[in-house]
C-alpha cells in the first residue's frame, strides 16, 4: 500500500482556509477607536500568504461592499488573517492586534494602511500591504506568494531608493527606541516596489506587518524580566531581530543579503 505524500505548507493553510467556509460570505470588520464599521463579502481567494505567531492562516483576499447592488462592484484586494480560535486568549490577541496598530499609527511607525477586526470570528482586515504594483515579503510568507512570481520575471539585482531605506529604517529603530518597544523577527516586512523602465532595480520600505509580534514595556513581566535596562535592551534586541529578519525576507545570495543586512543593521544604530 502506497503511503500519501506529506501535505505541502500551502495545502495544509489551503484546507484550514476552506474549513472556515470564508468564500461568499459576509462579515463586519471594526475599527473601535474610529467607531467605523464595514460590512464586507470576501469574494475570492488570490493565494494562501502563510500563518502567525497566532494565526491559522494569512490569505490575499478579494473584498466586495456586501449589498453593492451597483453595476460596478467595487472590489479591493485586502489580507485577511484568522486567528487560532484553540487558543487560550485568542480574544485577546485580536484585540491586542488593533491596539498594536493604533499604537504604531499614533507614534509615526510605519505599518498597514489599514487595520480592521471582526471579534465574533477571529478575523483581521489590513491593506495588502504594497502599493504602485509592488509586493509585501514577510518571514512567515509560504507556499503561492506574490513575491515569487515577481522575482522570476524581474530578478532584484539593485535597490534605487538605498540611502531612502536606511533613513527610513533608522527613523524606525530610533522611534521603537523611544517609545521602549520590541518588534520580533517575524513581524517584519519589506514593499518590495520595481522601478519602471529599470529592471532589475526596485524600491524598499520597511514596515511592522505582525502586530503580533510586538511587545510593549507597559507588560510587568517585561519591566520584571528587563527592569532599568529595557530601553536599551531592547533595541539592542530590535537590530538583532531586524537583521535575522533581512536575511530572510530578501532574494538573492545567502551572501549579499547577509552583507547587506550587516550595512543597513550597522548604519541604523
Amino acid at each position: 500500500m502506497l503511503e500519501q505524500a506529506p501535505q505541502s505548507y500551502q495545502e495544509i493553510y489551503r484546507e484550514r482556509f476552506d474549513n472556515d467556509h470564508i468564500i461568499g460570505n459576509t462579515f463586519s470588520f471594526d475599527d473601535p477607536d474610529q467607531g467605523k464599521s464595514t460590512v464586507l463579502k470576501i469574494s475570492k481567494l488570490n493565494s494562501i500568504l502563510g500563518e502567525g505567531a497566532y494565526a491559522s492562516w494569512v490569505a490575499d483576499v478579494d473584498v466586495e461592499l456586501a449589498g453593492d447592488s451597483g453595476t460596478e462592484k467595487k472590489t479591493h484586494r485586502m489580507a485577511l488573517k484568522k486567528y487560532r480560535e484553540n487558543e487560550p486568549r485568542v480574544d485577546e490577541h485580536v484585540q491586542q492586534s488593533y491596539k498594536n496598530f493604533r499604537l504604531l499609527k499614533s507614534k509615526g511607525i510605519a505599518t498597514w494602511d489599514t487595520y480592521r477586526i471582526n471579534q465574533e470570528h477571529k478575523l483581521a482586515l489590513m491593506t495588502l500591504g504594497a502599493r504602485n504594483e509592488g509586493v509585501l515579503v514577510t518571514v512567515n510568507d509560504k507556499g503561492e506568494h506574490a513575491s515569487k512570481e515577481v522575482f522570476e520575471k524581474n530578478p532584484m539585482d539593485a535597490v534605487a531608493n538605498f540611502g531612502e531605506f536606511i533613513s527610513q529604517t533608522k527613523s524606525i529603530i530610533a522611534k521603537l527606541r523611544e517609545h521602549v518597544l520590541r518588534v520580533n523577527t517575524d513581524a517584519w516586512g519589506i514593499e518590495f516596489v520595481p522601478v519602471e523602465g529599470k529592471p532589475g532595480a526596485y524600491k524598499l520600505r520597511l514596515l511592522v506587518a505582525d502586530l503580533d509580534g510586538i511587545d510593549t514595556s507597559d507588560n510587568p513581566y517585561n519591566i520584571e524580566n528587563y527592569g532599568a535596562d529595557i530601553q536599551d535592551a531592547w533595541n539592542r534586541e530590535n537590530l538583532y531581530f531586524l537583521h535575522i529578519a533581512l536575511r530572510g525576507i530578501l532574494p538573492g545570495d545567502k551572501k549579499e543579503k547577509e552583507a547587506f543586512a550587516d550595512v543597513v543593521v550597522h548604519k541604523s544604530m
